[in-house]
């Protein structure tokens, strides 16, 4: 799956094929873990979306719509907080999808399908198997950590904020690069800052001629990061932590 994403992004091919290669990929996708499955989509789901921005010619067809769909839908289903990613659909012109009612339609059909689907599934699990599809950990209340996040956001804010800036903060970047093992087995440290150091070079000075990325697609990229960040952080409280 990752090859294909490889193959078809127009952008910054070298930075996703130092992605795919870093050792916590690698061991994840060794693994027998949903992660190799999650990682997978996700790489296609971003080359996707840019695909059908930068080469796809004339208007985007049917076709290209069920692929959109069946990818996102998928990813959703392995990790809901993964549904942010559908929101580099509003990468896509307007004009390649022949109308602004349409375009409005399909987007926002994709975004209720990518919410819908994890919480159908959660529901077909709950029914069949008779137990919380909600709770993770046995001794972790969802419903609890929940109300906590709505009564305290703001200290919630800060408490994500410390976590990731201060606290645990080589941990991050450790394991983002390879942290193998049960998380107990880190890299060496200059392993892990040459292989960050070389990710970041490669994507400020990798250029791809004819390809101009606009202030809005910028905007677009900044929003899809921050509340993916943000949803995965909550979601890891919820039911982890």
């Amino acid at each position: 799956i990752i090859g294909i994403a490889i193959k078809i992004i127009p952008i910054h091919k070298w930075s996703f094929v130092l992605l795919a290669l870093m050792p916590m990929t690698i061991t994840q996708m060794a693994s027998n873990s949903y992660d190799a499955v999650t990682i997978g989509l996700s790489f296609l789901s971003v080359s996707y979306f840019l695909y059908l921005k930068f080469i796809k010619q004339g208007n985007i067809s049917n076709r290209d719509l069920f692929i959109v769909f069946v990818i996102n839908i998928l990813l959703a289903f392995c990790r809901p907080v993964y549904c942010c990613i559908g929101l580099l659909f509003l990468l896509i012109p307007v004009f390649k999808l022949g109308s602004k009612t349409k375009y409005i339609f399909v987007f926002f059909s994709l975004l209720i399908s990518m919410s819908l689907a994890p919480f159908l599934f959660s529901l077909v699990r709950f029914v069949i198997a008779e137990s919380n599809p909600l709770i993770a950990i046995p001794w972790k209340d969802p419903h609890e950590q929940i109300n906590f996040i709505m009564e305290n956001f703001t200290v919630f804010i800060k408490v994500i904020i410390k976590t990731c800036l201060v606290t645990h903060r080589d941990f991050y970047i450790s394991s983002f690069v390879g942290t193998l093992g049960w998380l107990d087995n880190p890299l060496p440290r200059y392993i892990v800052n040459s292989f960050v150091a070389v990710l970041i070079l490669n994507t400020l000075l990798n250029r791809t001629s004819g390809i101009r990325i606009s202030a809005r697609d910028r905007v677009i990229w900044f929003i899809v990061a921050t509340s993916g960040f943000l949803a995965i952080e909550t979601a890891i409280y919820i039911t982890w932590s």
